[in-house]
């Protein structure tokens, strides 16, 4: 990605669901750069790799959809 930025605002909204499930969906907005590989052409495929990096929580409670 070319930058970071914090997400969200002061007056970001979650949702809290009776079943104790909270949720916040941050819009987020990203351009990221990928090396293009044409060597196989027709047959060649992509693969980029973006990381998303969390200080507050493990892969166990993230859900990135």
């Amino acid at each position: 990605a070319q930058n970071f930025a914090e997400i969200g605002s002061e007056s970001s909204l979650v949702s809290v669901k009776d079943n104790g499930h909270i949720s916040w969906e941050p819009g987020i907005l990203t351009k990221t750069i990928c090396e293009v590989n044409i060597g196989k052409y027709p047959f060649d495929y992509q693969k980029c790799e973006i990381k998303f990096l969390t200080w507050m929580h493990t892969n166990k409670t993230l859900d990135v959809q």
